[in-house]
């Protein structure tokens, strides 16, 4: 008896795909992650551009306020200098106004008089020139200094009218 081949013969395959190869696999100790150097240097530029920006904004924040005073004192000054203007200031040379968180303090020296003068033009008044320091605080704290000058004019308790004799 005749063996018979079969029909159908595996066919052969070649040799690169009948064997097996072995992937390769990463050790165990390969680095996933940060080291701890990368992360403090990371923290390190981290905070260093954080305070920069909050000295940044700070030194801002002081701008900004001290902008919102100087407008706050322009108004009072003016404010301010409206009440001067109706202070007598031979009898009261010396006073403090208060406005909103302002205070001003001030001075006043008489520099010249028209009764000490060689020559009257109104006897019957006297006028004087005052040179006033003016001393503002906002929280009791001095926010600054002023001079200026004021003239004033009052009754010479001294004068006579010579008209008043017919």
């Amino acid at each position: 008896m005749k063996v018979q081949a079969p029909l159908h013969q595996p066919q052969a395959r070649p040799l690169h795909e009948s064997l097996h190869v072995a992937k390769a696999v990463k050790p165990k100790t390969a680095q996933t992650g940060f080291t701890l150097i990368e992360v403090l240097v990371a923290l390190v530029i981290l905070s260093a551009t954080f305070a920069s920006v909050w000295a940044w904004l700070n030194s801002s924040s002081i701008t900004t306020e001290k902008i919102a005073t100087r407008i706050e004192l322009q108004e009072a000054s003016a404010q301010f200098l409206d009440y001067l203007s109706t202070q007598p200031l031979q009898v009261r040379p010396n006073g403090t106004f208060i406005l909103k968180d302002f205070v001003f303090e001030y001075r006043s020296v008489i520099n010249k008089r028209s009764d000490q003068a060689n020559f009257r033009r109104q006897p019957a008044f006297i006028v004087g020139l005052f040179d006033v320091s003016i001393d503002v605080y906002k929280n009791a704290e001095l926010v600054s200094k002023h001079t200026t000058s004021q003239v004033r004019y009052w009754d010479d308790p001294n004068y006579f009218d010579p008209e008043l004799l017919l």
